[in-house]
């Protein structure tokens, strides 16, 4: 079963510590390009309303909100899907692998608690390197344009036109399932009826239980935020701009890969804002409307799952960073999981 090792946690503190500056070598793109080209297929400011349309089932949406993180992130590290049934030899092999988890990070408790303000401020400076990557993927997802292209930035643009003046359209026909509990589900496969309720139900009673078997995790909460945080931005940086932050030659190829993107035409790009507001406005009426019809969500909602928000977490850092991850005693150095394992079974 993996564990997050201590050898290679220590290596990752000593590689982020070593991290150049970016300072003067990435250019800021407004933000307003950068949540209008990634917004999803709706009005921007649409998420504001959609939590406020779940106010009265505030604790069903936190809950839900934990279960579709924690759905996504142990489907990539560990492949297990938490919508599916799962047997009992594969429940206890998901108990011992998050054991596991929670146990080597509270091993390694102090190494990153000594990194949270390194952390915070690798956070802030990347932001602005991060939007370009953003922009980038979303450009790809929402609109199929790579921006790397001849002519992108003229398809970028005739695309968010065509988008601005179908939105109003798009908000005038949302469905009652337009609101947040009913993306949440969707996020995990199920659909916003009484069968998607139900699934989401035994899911959160199931996790509840898995919960109470769990070591408490004893690292602080937000150095482990803020790691999975850097570790996603890592790989997302990864992901749409090719260029790996932790290897050689940073600067170098930073330059190269900022120079195949259109930065200065992105950052003049005409935004469409007229259509957008107006649409926003109709797609909030709708919700309002829709929010009278609320799932049967209250097994969710008294779902006890903090015992789940640790590995979540742990989650989230092991789908962005599975390089940390290892055999307990695998490296070659002193392994605190492996020789408590070892005790364990000498008694």
């Amino acid at each position: 079963m993996p564990c997050f090792c201590s050898a290679k946690l220590g290596a990752l503190s000593t590689a982020l510590n070593g991290l150049p500056s970016l300072a003067g070598l990435v250019p800021v793109l407004p933000v307003s390009l950068v949540a209008q080209i990634g917004m999803p297929a709706m009005p921007f400011g649409a998420l504001a309303s959609l939590s406020a349309s779940a106010s009265a089932s505030a604790a069903a949406t936190a809950n839900l909100s934990l279960m579709a993180g924690l759905a996504a992130d142990m489907k990539a590290a560990l492949g297990v899907n938490l919508a599916a049934s799962l047997s009992a030899s594969a429940q206890a092999s998901l108990a011992a692998n998050l054991s596991a988890m929670l146990s080597s990070l509270n091993a390694s408790g102090s190494l990153l608690a000594a990194l949270m303000a390194l952390l915070q401020s690798l956070l802030a400076s990347l932001m602005p390197l991060m939007n370009i990557a953003s922009v980038v993927l979303a450009a790809q997802a929402n609109f199929g344009i790579d921006l790397r292209a001849g002519g992108a930035v003229a398809a970028l643009q005739a695309a968010l036109a065509a988008r601005a003046s179908a939105s109003a359209s798009l908000a005038a026909n949302a469905s009652a399932q337009m609101n947040l509990n009913a993306m949440l589900l969707a996020s995990m496969g199920l659909s916003a009826n009484a069968q998607g309720a139900l699934t989401a139900s035994a899911m959160a009673q199931a996790l509840a239980q898995l919960g109470l078997g769990l070591p408490a995790l004893t690292v602080p909460m937000a150095a482990l935020s803020l790691l999975a945080a850097l570790m996603a931005i890592i790989a997302a940086i990864l992901n749409a701009l090719k260029i790996n932050l932790l290897g050689p030659n940073l600067h170098a190829n930073l330059r190269m890969a900022l120079g195949l993107l259109p930065l200065s035409a992105l950052a003049q790009l005409s935004l469409p804002v007229s259509a957008s507001v107006a649409a926003n406005a109709n797609l909030n009426a709708s919700l309002r409307a829709n929010a009278a019809a609320p799932l049967n969500l209250q097994v969710v909602a008294r779902a006890d799952l903090r015992a789940m928000a640790g590995a979540s977490l742990a989650m989230r850092l092991a789908a962005n960073a599975s390089g940390l991850l290892g055999v307990p005693g695998s490296c070659g150095a002193v392994c605190p999981i492996a020789t408590a394992d070892a005790i364990a079974s000498a008694v």
